[in-house]
């Protein structure tokens, strides 16, 4: 984007190559910034018109204006100054310190952080209650309070009838606002965390999105936002319950096969760890006895007495008279209360209960 001059209005006009963007309009043309052009209007007021020609902020009759690196305008006028945020258009009495939560940038100042979201939100910090981090940077969480969240709807007339409709659904006790990877437009409000981590959240109109990541083509995590419900005055939380109930249905089912394919994935690996602790040998430290495979400690000396192992399984006392099974890795499989054991290479043993009694039972899975 460029100024051109246009002699016949003696005024100044935007364009990006031959294309106008504006018509000529401006008195002035005080910087240019990639896509931002700090003007005076012909009323002598000034502002911050963007390359479609639209007018982002109107300021009075300032003197100077000037962008500045990690996109902030300078504004001067009868010897003050002040920065405005580009992105949120806030303003700053000074320069606020920039902080980094992954890839979302927060900015700090007199004891409040601020969004560079286009709705700016600003809460105050608290002791205990900081930004966090959540699902590998797939959301930031940010503290919620009602004097933030009523500022950060500074432009709607009716505030206070909005942040009713929004206390019926958000928590303060468990309640955040948070950031979205790659969502710019606003903060949310956390509504609930699913069994596999997602998030439900709402926005400033009410409406209710599920909230799932992908990484685009430079592998950065987006949020993908899908929409379930919008709420009105008359909605009520059982009937948004009845709405994310599938959802919550969906997600807890897959959730249980993941955890079932895990958990016989890794029984899969201890079973193939446990051929090869076969070998193992027990070893005494101090009164107490473990195993040892070529000279590593695989059960740590926590019994009175270890029997040398019969396959993948190994008799062990924690107690007088207190004999168990433990298969080689250190899972009991037999708790340590029977008066004997007697382990056999067909994968049975016998168990001795108590007066000589006895007991046959076989322990080694097919």
């Amino acid at each position: 984007m460029e100024k051109y001059y246009d002699n016949g209005t003696a005024l100044w006009g935007l364009k990006c190559g031959k294309r106008r963007i504006t018509e000529p309009l401006f008195v002035e043309v005080f910087d240019i910034r990639g896509e931002w052009a700090a003007v005076r209007f012909e009323d002598k007021n000034t502002g911050v018109v963007n390359d479609r020609g639209e007018v982002l902020k109107r300021f009075l009759k300032l003197e100077q204006m000037e962008f500045t690196d990690q996109d902030f305008v300078r504004l001067r006028s009868m010897g003050k100054e002040l920065l405005m945020d580009m992105r949120s258009l806030l303003l700053y009495s000074y320069m606020p310190e920039r902080r980094f939560y992954g890839e979302f940038e927060l900015l700090f100042i007199g004891g409040w952080m601020y969004t560079r979201t286009k709705q700016g939100y600003g809460v105050q910090e608290k002791p205990g209650n900081k930004p966090r981090l959540y699902m590998d940077g797939l959301y930031l969480t940010l503290p919620l309070d009602e004097v933030s969240m009523t500022g950060h709807l500074e432009n709607y007339d009716e505030d206070e009838k909005w942040l009713a409709r929004l206390e019926k659904w958000v928590s303060h006790l468990m309640g955040s606002a948070c950031l979205l990877a790659g969502d710019d437009a606003q903060v949310y409000w956390l509504y609930r965390r699913m069994k596999d981590r997602t998030i439900v959240v709402i926005d400033n109109d009410l409406r209710f999105y599920h909230v799932t990541g992908t990484k685009d083509a430079d592998g950065r995590l987006k949020a993908v936002k899908r929409l379930l419900a919008q709420a009105d005055d008359r909605t009520e939380r059982e009937e948004m319950e009845r709405t994310l109930q599938p959802i919550a249905d969906e997600i807890d089912a897959r959730v249980a096969e993941e955890e079932r394919k895990r958990a016989v994935e890794e029984e899969k690996k201890r079973v193939e760890r446990l051929e090869t602790l076969k070998a193992a040998e027990p070893f005494q430290m101090g009164i107490k006895w473990g195993l040892k495979l070529d000279g590593r400690i695989v059960v740590p000396p926590l019994y009175r007495t270890v029997r040398t192992p019969v396959g993948r399984y190994c008799a062990v006392e924690k107690n007088p008279r207190q004999w168990g099974i433990m298969e080689v890795d250190g899972k009991m499989v037999v708790e340590p209360k029977y008066e004997e054991v007697e382990l056999y290479e067909d994968g049975t043993a016998e168990l001795t209960v108590f007066k000589g009694k006895k007991i046959r039972m076989k322990i080694a899975s097919d």
